[in-house]
């Protein structure tokens, strides 16, 4: 990793909590990056991303903000300066103005990464795939399932590192 230190904010999908990605945060840790696990409250989007704003309140930045499943519509909500890259795995990137069951059944900073899980069934990998063509994202796509930070760890951690190695090189 260059000498600038890049953070790294981990937000889980519905359903799971801030452990789904106990295979992945090894990985970035033991690569030098501080890396926290945002706890989502899943009551409301505008709470989740309230609380991924907290989160990045205690940090300096610059800050790589991953996001799994439903929470790459929060990442995607994300206004903090300190965001310098957005990484979805297996998620969810709507346009502004869209809502997340526009994205589901169909400006954000850049680049943006994007690892696209082709055996997933909740978010169809042609969705993900659209997504990332629209974004103009730094895609990757696997064989892997919906969860792929409990499946493929180290795919996932190995796009979070090039995100990072990539803001650390800008800054």
């Amino acid at each position: 990793m260059p000498a600038h230190r890049v953070d790294v904010v981990l937000a889980h999908g519905a359903w799971v909590d801030g452990s789904s990605w106990s295979k992945v945060i090894g990985p970035l840790k033991a690569a030098g990056l501080k890396v926290v696990a945002a706890p989502l409250p899943l009551t409301s989007l505008a709470d989740d991303i309230a609380a991924v704003g907290r989160v990045l309140e205690r940090l300096d930045g610059p800050v790589v903000l991953a996001g799994h499943a439903y929470a790459g519509a929060v990442i995607a909500e994300t206004r903090d300066p300190k965001v310098a890259s957005l990484v979805y795995i297996a998620g969810l990137a709507p346009e502004e103005g869209e809502t997340v069951a526009d994205v589901f059944y169909h400006s954000k900073p850049h680049p943006s990464w994007v690892l696209i899980a082709e055996q997933d069934r909740m978010i169809n990998p042609e969705t993900q795939h659209f997504q990332a063509e629209r974004m103009g994202a730094h895609a990757r796509t696997r064989p892997v399932d919906h969860t792929p930070m409990v499946t493929a760890p180290a795919d996932v951690a190995d796009i979070i590192l090039d995100a990072a190695r990539d803001v650390a090189a800008a800054t």
